[in-house]
C-alpha cells in the first residue's frame, strides 16, 4: 500500500508541481523530436533489468506502454526502450503525458504517476527531466524499488557516478537485487577506483539463488 506523506509535505510539493508543469509545457514538443543519444561507451553499461517490487511497495496500476502488459515486464525483466520513441508512438506518448499531468494536478505526491512521467522522458532520451520526476517519486515513496533503480541508471548514464552509487547502495538496503549489485560493482570497478569493493559485490551476487542467468554470467566475466 502506498504510504501517504503529511499534509505539510504535500503543501511543500505543490510549488514544485507547478514549476514542473510549466517546464513540461515548454519542453514537450522538443522532447519528442530530440535526436538519439549515443549509448556507446568504453566501460560496460548498467544492467537494464528492473527489480521486482518490494513487499511494502504494493501493487501499482498498469500504464500503457511500460508496466502494463508485456510478459517480460510482468516478470521483472523489462528491456529499456530506445532513446527516441518510434514515430508512430510519439502522439501516444504525448497523450499519455497530458493524462498523467492532469492526474498529478490533483495529487502531486502520486509516486506511480511521477514514475510514469519519468519513464516517458527516459523513453524519449531526456535523462535530466526523468531525474527530476524520479527524485520526487522516491521522496513520495521511499520504498519504491522501481523508481530508485531507474534513478540510479539515469545518473549512471549522465556520468554522475557517485550519486548513482549512493542510490544503488540505498536500494540494496531495501531489496537484495542482482542487477543493482551488478551496476554498483561496475561503478566501483570502472569509475570509483574500488576494485576490491566491486569484487565483493560480484561474489555476493553469485551467491544469490534467484539471480538471472544472464546477470550471473556477466558477473563471472567481470571476475575473470
Amino acid at each position: 500500500m502506498m504510504r501517504d506523506i503529511s499534509r505539510a509535505g504535500k503543501f511543500l510539493l505543490l510549488p514544485v508541481f507547478v514549476g514542473l508543469a510549466v517546464m513540461l509545457a515548454v519542453a514537450l514538443h522538443g522532447l519528442f523530436a530530440a535526436p538519439p543519444h549515443d549509448e556507446s561507451g568504453g566501460s560496460p553499461q548498467p544492467s537494464i533489468r528492473r527489480p521486482a517490487a518490494s513487499r511494502d511497495q504494493g501493487v501499482t496500476t498498469p500504464m500503457p506502454g511500460t508496466a502494463s502488459a508485456p510478459p517480460d515486464e510482468q516478470a521483472g525483466v523489462a528491456r529499456m526502450p530506445d532513446a527516441v520513441p518510434p514515430p508512430n508512438l510519439m502522439q501516444e506518448q504525448a497523450d499519455e503525458m497530458a493524462a498523467l499531468m492532469r492526474t498529478l494536478r490533483d495529487n502531486p505526491n502520486d509516486a506511480d504517476n511521477l514514475y510514469r512521467i519519468a519513464d516517458i522522458f527516459v523513453r524519449a532520451g531526456d535523462q535530466a527531466r526523468a531525474e527530476i520526476f524520479l527524485n520526487r517519486a522516491v521522496l513520495s515513496r521511499p520504498a519504491d524499488v522501481r523508481a530508485r533503480f531507474m534513478l540510479g541508471n539515469i545518473l549512471f548514464k549522465q556520468n554522475k557516478m557517485r550519486e548513482a552509487a549512493a542510490v544503488y547502495e540505498e536500494l540494496l538496503k531495501i531489496s537484495e537485487d542482482a542487477e543493482t549489485m551488478y551496476n554498483l560493482a561496475l561503478l566501483r570497478k570502472y569509475h570509483l577506483n574500488d576494485r576490491a569493493g566491486a569484487e565483493a559485490l560480484l561474489h555476493r551476487l553469485l551467491s544469490l539463488s534467484n539471480a538471472p542467468a544472464e546477470t550471473l554470467e556477466k558477473a563471472r566475466k567481470e571476475l575473470q
